[in-house]
Order: structure tokens, then sequence, then C-alpha cells
């Protein structure tokens, strides 16, 4: 994933963009460590509360197999205490390491409560998109700690898990492109279009810069989501430790061409 604070940051989009997408209903603001401590709160919690899933929402995919071995394509258990902190601590990591590039994004309501955010790295380095460096991870880890698995196997999976994007990420975006981290909407808002509007607007950003976006996503439901802003399913990678063991699911690396504007982007 590849973040080195200190390298030139060629290309990051000028703030005065942010408010120049008229199609949007609600704001979208940037939060860096100038912002509000409370908005930056929000923000982790929403995220976090978008992760771990719902009664009627499944977790996510990547995440829920690190710490269950199971897949969650067509049946879920409710997150519990375990899942959540390692969510909340998930959320705070990617929150330290995009919110110093100018990654860190946050929906708003008309009430002024923050309902969906999006934690990416911006077209800013040429390469090393895939470690995040000791010094990095040491500023970090002196604010969130270090990751508290429930057991030795999940943390074999985490490990795997690495191992299994890292690679992804170099084979299929080895160019400059925006890398979406994570990106939700808070449960009971979904279903609204706000995710949508997220979405477009990181899609604007990237092609400002006309470069192509990258994340990796989970499940049918999500692929079409995504594929409807023209993102392209670019791999499948089953999640499985060991082989012969019962299969976590796939995952799915996706790309989205520069300026491949759909019906969706308005």
């Amino acid at each position: 994933m590849g973040i080195c604070t200190s390298a030139r940051r060629k290309g990051l989009v000028p703030y005065a963009l942010l408010n120049d997408i008229s199609n949007l209903d609600y704001p979208i603001e940037r939060l860096d460590d100038k912002s509000d401590d409370a908005k930056i709160d929000a923000l982790k919690r929403c995220l976090t509360n978008s992760f771990i899933g719902s009664s009627s929402c499944a977790p996510e995919g990547m995440w829920y197999w690190i710490l269950t071995g199971k897949s969650c394509d067509e049946a879920w258990d409710k997150a519990g205490e375990e899942m959540e902190k390692f969510m909340a601590w998930t959320t705070s990591l990617f929150y330290y390491i995009t919110s110093p590039l100018g990654g860190c994004f946050a929906l708003s309501n008309a009430a002024g409560e923050i309902i969906g955010a999006a934690l990416c790295v911006p077209n800013v380095f040429r390469t090393n998109l895939h470690d995040i460096g000791y010094s990095e991870w040491i500023r970090i880890s002196t604010k969130i700690g270090q990751p508290v698995y429930p057991s030795d196997i999940s943390n074999q999976r985490a490990q795997k898990l690495v191992k299994l994007t890292n690679a992804a990420h170099k084979r299929h975006a080895a160019h400059n492109h925006w890398f979406i981290c994570m990106v939700g909407v808070a449960p009971e808002y979904q279903g609204r279009g706000y995710g949508k509007q997220l979405l477009a607007f990181i899609c604007r950003l990237a092609d400002a810069d006309n470069v192509d976006v990258y994340l990796e996503t989970y499940g049918a439901r999500n692929v079409k989501f995504y594929a409807s802003f023209g993102f392209n399913v670019v791999d499948t990678i089953e999640l499985q430790l060991h082989a012969g063991e019962a299969s976590g699911g796939t995952y799915h690396p996706m790309l989205r061409k520069a300026g491949n504007t759909t019906a969706e982007e308005g």
C-alpha cells in the first residue's frame, strides 16, 4: 500500500476542486490532523460501523475471514466485540495513513452528521505503493497500538491477506493511480445513494489527475456496485490459508480506467 510521507506530492488535487462538484447534494470535506477531533472520531465510527455489518448488511468479507475463517457470501454472524475492536483499529490505521496525504473525505447530511467516508491514497507517489515503511509504522503504532487478534490463526490469516493484496496491487496497478483503501456509509443510511455520491466524487478527483482508480472488494453485490462506475474486475483471489481447507470466499481487485465516466457519475 506504500506510503512514504516524505515523498514529493506530485499530482495532488487542489483543495479548490473539492468545492467544484456540482452534482452532489451533501457536502464532502477533506479531513486531516488540523480537523476537529470530534469530526475525525465520527468519521472513524462511521467506517467501523459500515464494515462490521448489521442484521441486514454483511460485514466486510476480507476482514471477516481474518477473524472467523468463514465466508460471508450468504450468511454471517453478528459482529462481536472482537470484530468491532479490530475494525476500529483498522479504520484508525488507514486514517493515519491517508490523512497526511490529503485522501481522507467525509460526507455529511444536511444536519452536519457524518454519514459516509472514504480513505484513499491519492495520485501522489510514482513508486513504492506497497510498503508502509518501518518509520511510518512506528509513527502510526504509537497512536493506535498493535493489532490484537483473537487467536494466532487470525494473525496468520492477516499476514496471508497482506501478502495476497500487496502482490495483486503490484500486478494490476503498477502505475500512477488513486487507491481506495476504505469507503463506506453508516448502516442506517445505506441504500439512499450516499455511497454513489462518495464514489462519484473520488472518480472525479482521479479524473482530474488523469489516472486510474484501484480498489479491492468482496462479494457480488459490491462488484456490481463498483462496475456501475466503470470499474472492471482484474483478478479473483480465493481466501484460503492452507490448501484443502474451507474457503473464505473470493475477493476481487478492480480497476477503473481514467475518464471512464458512467451514468452513475452523472
